[in-house]
């Protein structure tokens, strides 16, 4: 075998070696993005579960919550600071799960099935105070998105919001 031929047939295994390492690369970054987005569904539902296991186990804040959604004006001053602060918690938690959708992290259904928790309070007056207060301190892309779902939307409030 001439010199010239063996470098023929390096050149040909180098190739197909080197065929074989991006296939072997390509099911690498499949899978690990398939691992990533398990995982960022699973944080997310850790967040709202966490939200509504501190929520649920405390009767005043519980009580602070459903006077909120349904009659802020009946709450104190603190009391009222107090809801402001529990939905704000939830909503950002809400505006990043908007924003992994958008980077295709988090898969779109997993956003549809949060976004059906939040339009539980669609129509409350706690919220629509809530949101007359903070809409401003969130992104202009998530602020349409919120006013379309809650707003423009059709929907009455969860029946666990009706006096």
């Amino acid at each position: 075998m001439k010199l010239s031929e063996a470098a023929s047939w390096a050149e040909i295994v180098s190739a197909v070696g080197l065929v074989i390492s991006l296939i072997y690369v390509g099911v690498q970054v499949t899978d690990n993005t398939s691992a990533m987005r398990s995982e960022t569904a699973s944080n997310a539902s850790t967040e709202f579960i966490d939200w509504y296991t501190h929520l649920s186990g405390d009767p005043e804040l519980m009580g602070v919550w459903l006077r909120g959604v349904t009659a802020p004006e009946t709450l104190n001053e603190q009391q009222n600071l107090r809801f402001v602060f529990l939905v704000h918690i939830i909503m950002l938690q809400f505006q990043n799960n908007f924003y992994l959708v958008e980077e295709g992290t988090l898969d779109e259904k997993m956003l549809s099935a949060i976004n059906n928790t939040l339009a539980t309070i669609r129509g409350t007056p706690g919220f629509e105070m809530y949101w007359s207060l903070r809409r401003e301190l969130f992104y202009p892309e998530y602020q349409v998105f919120v006013e379309q779902l809650m707003f423009e939307s059709e929907g009455l409030p969860n029946q666990s919001y009706q006096r």
